[in-house]
């Protein structure tokens, strides 16, 4: 990675997630105290809903823009940092956008040639790669990244809508 010109972090912090998982799993461990039982399907549930809890609890993205292009890392989901080089990119652009129905929700969704990672928010950079694919990366920080943008498209071949 080269000179790093814009750097974000963002947490997944979905409250009424987080309160449902651990209501849930308390609800879970009442049960078994409760009523004594011996059942592996029942601590089977508390242990995956335990690592629910942890993963909602250590999820973050992380987000680079450089000289030589943009990162994108969503821990502990996605291992490797996906890299899309600025010579790949054709269009570069922030935008608003309904995570919800353009995309199922937050996390790393979508199918085939339209992908987004995000975790919180409607707002995201949208990345148009020359072989057709499109990316969207939330962000807390568009105006940031407008002028990062901007910045960068003067020694860069892409586009800025």
């Amino acid at each position: 990675m080269s000179n790093m010109i814009y750097h974000e972090v963002q947490r997944f912090r979905r409250w009424w997630l987080l309160i449902g998982v651990v209501a849930t799993t308390a609800g879970c461990l009442f049960i078994i105290i409760d009523y004594g039982r011996e059942e592996n399907s029942a601590y089977i549930g508390i242990f995956a809903l335990i690592i629910s809890l942890l993963l909602l609890l250590t999820m973050k993205m992380d987000t680079k823009i450089t000289d030589t292009g943009v990162y994108v890392r969503m821990f502990p989901l996605l291992m490797r940092t996906r890299h899309f080089e600025w010579s790949d990119i054709d269009k570069a652009y922030t935008r608003t956008y309904q995570p919800l129905e353009e995309y199922g929700g937050w996390g790393i969704k979508g199918t085939g040639n339209n992908r987004a990672y995000n975790v919180s928010g409607k707002q995201g950079l949208q990345l148009e790669l020359k072989d057709g694919r499109r990316i969207l990366i939330g962000t807390q920080k568009p105006q940031e990244i407008d002028e990062v943008l901007n910045i960068i498209h003067k020694n860069a071949s892409f586009r800025i809508r």
